[in-house]
Formats: C-alpha cells, structure tokens, sequence
C-alpha cells in the first residue's frame, strides 16, 4: 500500500510538473515571439555608422598655407576619416609635436629642409615619421636696401646684417641649413632674429639691417609687403650658390635639398627688372608610421587623395 500511495504520489507529481512544464513552454512561446519581433524591428532599423578614424595634422597659423593645405586635404578625406586640425608656428614645432611622447599630431606639413637638420639634431627618431609628397615649393627671398651694393648673395659685403625668423621658423631653419651645407660661405655674415613686421621695417630703415630672408611661396606674406609698402627701397637679391644644389645625405638617400629656379620680373616688378635666380625647397606631407600601420585602409586612401590633390593644392598657393 505504501508503495502504491508513494508512486501514485509520485505520478501525480510527475502530472503536476508536466502540467507546470506546459504552461513555461506556453510562456517562453509568447516570450520568444516577443523576442523575435524585437529582432525583427531592430534590424529593419540602421545600424550605427562606422567610427572614422581621428587623423591630427599640425599645420601652422590659420591665416598661412600650411593649415590652408590641411582644410583642402580633410575636405577631401572626410568620409574617411575625422580630420582635426593643429594650429602652430609652423615646420619646427610640427616635428617637434610629432615626435612627442605620446605623439600630438598623426601627420604634418614642413619645410624639407627642416625635417633634415631636425633629424640631424635628433638622429634616434629617424623612422618615426614618412615622407608621403611634397606638395608645393617655397622660394628663398633675399630682400636688400637698394643702398646696399651687391646684387647677389655672394656679393654681400662681409658684416652684413640679414634678419631671420625667430628660433624654429621657417627662415631660421633654412639659413641654419645653408651655413649648415656652406659654412665658408657665411661665416662672415650677421644673422640677426626678428619678428616679420619688425623686420620690414629694420630693413626698410637700412641702418641697423641691410637684408631680410623670407622662405615662402611667391607673392605671399612679409615678402608682398615688401614690395607693395616698400618697392622703391628695397630690391630682390639672386641666391646663386651652387654648393647649395649638391646632394646631401636625407633618410631615403642622397639628394639635393635646394633646387635652383627663376623668379618672374612680373611677380615682383617693383622689385625687379630682370628676372633673378633663386632657391627652392619643398613643403611636405609626413605621417606617422604607427598611426599608418594602425590604419592601413584609412591611409592607403590618404595617400590616393593627396596624389589626386597635388593640382588643387598648388593652384592654391599661387
């Protein structure tokens, strides 16, 4: 009897759990069917769009063409990639950010010739940055007071006083780079650091400077200035050094640094009645070779852009 009550009880309790199971069943049908027309809703929706990669460019001041050239190029790259922007003093500071621990900027724009003594000042950071283009030329401007009496650099009295840029600008660097290439050449003359305004006007008075270097593209900045405020007093200097044209050691191997052009009595024709000769170098793209091994895709459509860019970039800065 007691067996017989035990598996009775134990048949009704087996019924009562099928009965229970039946019910969970009937409830994780509808909770499934809710579940499934959730799904359903939500993939009819849009999903969430694919995070573009942050690429920071240092440039340079607003009102010059190096951040003018990064707006062109993230204009160009923006469904790719979420481009911002680094003003700064220009090429010296670019590296120096670049190279920062963590690093301030994934890519930058400067002067060929900046990259080179900046790399022979820190020759460890070789490799940290790649040369991606060069994407437009920038001319040496030598400025004179017409009292001065020579026509060409390697006229220049001995003493003679030339104004640059302050430490890490663009002039700076590139007469660092000439004593740098030519130092017999140079020795004999005073470089003195001063601000583009100030200057002008020091060159323009004659008495406490007699030339004003400018690195920049044609008819730009300090060097228009010159020639609308002060044409009459001031005149345009040949560069004429061939040592300065020799191929020098850079990272991808030996090659001019300068290359030697002519400047159009046209451009300048306050300055000029002839056309003079001169020095060019290169602004250039670099990027960060981390940040292009981190973003293979986003790169390789980078470089496309800016190859295609090239045109649109130096009609710009004409």
């Amino acid at each position: 009897m007691i067996r017989t009550d035990l598996r009775q009880a134990q048949q009704g309790s087996i019924l009562k759990q099928a009965s229970l199971s039946d019910a969970g069943r009937a409830v994780l049908c509808a909770l499934s069917l809710i579940m499934t027309c959730a799904v359903g809703g939500g993939s009819a929706q849009a999903q969430p769009s694919r995070a573009r990669p942050v690429l920071r460019i240092c440039t340079g001041s607003a009102q010059n063409h190096y951040y003018n050239v990064g707006r062109i190029i993230a204009k160009s790259v923006a469904s790719e990639l979420e481009v911002q922007l680094i003003e700064t003093k220009g090429s010296w500071e670019n590296l120096g950010r670049a190279h920062a621990s963590p690093p301030q900027c994934d890519a930058l724009i400067a002067q060929e010739d900046a990259f080179v003594i900046y790399l022979k000042e820190h020759p460890n950071r070789e490799g940290e940055l790649e040369r991606i283009s060069a994407l437009y030329s920038e001319h040496i401007h030598l400025i004179c007071h017409r009292s001065l009496n020579a026509n060409r650099l390697s006229d220049l009295p001995e003493q003679t006083r030339i104004l640059i840029g302050p430490y890490g600008s663009g002039t700076y660097i590139t007469w660092s780079v000439m004593k740098l290439i030519n130092p017999k050449a140079y020795h004999s003359l005073r470089d003195i650091e001063a601000l583009g305004t100030e200057a002008l006007l020091k060159v323009a008075d004659g008495t406490r400077a007699q030339c004003l270097l400018s690195v920049n593209a044609l008819a730009q900045g300090v060097v228009t200035r010159a020639h609308d405020e002060f044409g009459g007093t001031l005149k345009l200097v040949e560069i004429d050094d061939p040592v300065l044209l020799s191929p020098i050691k850079q990272p991808d191997g030996m090659r001019p640094l300068y290359r030697s052009d002519f400047v159009h009595k046209n451009v300048y024709p306050q300055f000029l009645q002839e056309h003079v000769k001169t020095n060019v170098v290169d602004a250039v793209f670099f990027l960060n070779q981390r940040w292009r091994t981190q973003n293979k895709v986003a790169s390789e459509r980078l470089i496309k852009e800016i190859s295609a860019l090239l045109p649109t970039i130096r009609r710009s800065v004409d």
